[in-house]
């Protein structure tokens, strides 16, 4: 549990950089899940951060073409 401070401190930093202010508890919880499974299968700092810019990139493209459509809630499933 050493990594959850410093997951929430990313989390944070990922949806200053996707503009999502609209993120849910819902989406923050399964984004934190996600950050979760990668530190338990080892993967480093510097890992996750190249991972978070790539799904933030990959994000801002999504949710540019699926925004009508996305109800609350669903854009953790999508990051």
């Amino acid at each position: 549990q050493e990594h959850v401070h410093g997951d929430r401190s990313l989390l944070s930093e990922f949806l200053s950089m996707t503009r999502l202010a609209e993120a849910s508890d819902r989406d923050h919880s399964l984004l934190l899940q996600a950050l979760a499974f990668l530190r338990q299968c080892d993967y480093s700092t510097a890992d996750v951060c190249c991972i978070l810019a790539h799904a933030c990139r990959y994000l801002l493209d999504a949710v540019e073409d699926l925004r009508a459509r996305l109800q609350p809630g669903e854009i953790g499933n999508i990051a």
